[in-house]
């Protein structure tokens, strides 16, 4: 029988510009190369307008994507959660569990997570003041990039913020090109970048979940770092919305893959999707910050979005300054 892991989450603690987390695992994974991770915000970003229950509903965005790789587990919290807010975690996480074991064609998904909390309550959330703003997840994409386009054009002046983090074997965001792109859009359309950096992709193996179940851990974990930061500078700016792109394919529920369940699941992809993030709007932001998404409905081409030569010269010399 696999041992059960037990995963201590300790208190965030913030230090200047910059959020660390901490937490054990017992008996110790392969999954992790070490068990911390830091969040760095530029100084424009207000983190003392950033409360305490906040910091805890990041950490558990960051983190809970990696219990389903560590069942059977329990996870002990030194807090306790809002009412209902355990099972909103719990069911996420089967959710996730579902759609994992759909896609790699296995059926093990009962239940193996426990959530323990063992502390004081958290304070409620209470709701960030709206400013008037919106912030959008920017990494220079071509997703990220038409958001930015249609959110300007629709009347609103988005704060984009690109989270570097950097992982081994990969150079996606260490690219000359991915800095030319970040420069640029705010050059040529006069938007706000803020960058957030964070070692978070360095903690883990990458291909830990590879022989069970196809995919690198960054692709279960991206979408969810990314929301993560741009919550964080949601709240301090005082945004009302916090928006992902993400392509349509990707938000199809398919009970045809869910087993025997009878639960929905969602088709595997990597971080650009805002499929699995979309439910954190209900329960990591009870600060009435929503989470949306300008979705685009080919993953082949952004000339899908118009159809004939045509058209698509109109689409594109409308949007020159992309």
């Amino acid at each position: 029988m696999t041992d059960r892991h037990v995963i201590r989450i300790a208190e965030p603690v913030v230090a200047g510009q910059t959020a660390r987390f901490a937490w054990t695992v017992e008996p110790a994974s392969d999954l992790y190369r070490r068990t911390t991770f830091e969040l760095s915000f530029p100084d424009s970003v207000a983190l003392g307008r950033v409360p305490r229950q906040m910091w805890w509903r990041v950490a558990l965005v960051c983190l809970h994507s990696h219990w389903p790789l560590l069942r059977p587990c329990r996870v002990v919290l030194p807090v306790a959660l809002g009412d209902g807010e355990r099972e909103f975690w719990l069911r996420l996480c089967d959710a996730e569990i579902v759609t994992l074991e759909a896609n790699a064609g296995h059926r093990d998904t009962a239940r193996a997570i426990e959530l323990v909390e063992r502390g004081p309550a958290l304070e409620p959330l209470e709701p960030v003041a709206d400013a008037g703003v919106v912030v959008a997840c920017f990494s220079g994409g071509r997703d990220s990039l038409t958001q930015a386009a249609l959110l300007h054009e629709l009347g609103e002046q988005p704060v984009l913020v690109t989270t570097t983090s950097p992982r081994e074997g990969s150079i996606e965001h260490e690219t000359p090109r991915r800095r030319h792109v970040m420069s640029e859009v705010q050059r040529r359309r006069g938007l706000e970048l803020v960058e957030v950096h964070s070692d978070f992709r360095g903690c883990w193996d990458n291909n830990f979940a590879a022989v069970r179940y196809r995919r690198s851990v960054n692709e279960l974990t991206d979408t969810f770092l990314y929301f993560a930061a741009a919550l964080v500078v949601a709240v301090a700016r005082g945004a009302r919305s916090v928006y992902l792109a993400s392509e349509t394919e990707v938000q199809e529920s398919s009970r045809r893959t869910a087993g025997r369940s009878g639960r929905p699941s969602r088709r595997c992809s990597s971080g650009s999707t805002a499929a699995r993030s979309m439910p954190i709007s209900r329960g990591a932001t009870p600060s009435a910050i929503r989470l949306n998404a300008i979705r685009r409905h080919s993953s082949h081409s952004l000339h899908a979005l118009c159809s004939g030569a045509r058209s698509k010269q109109e689409y594109w010399r409308s949007r020159r300054s992309l």
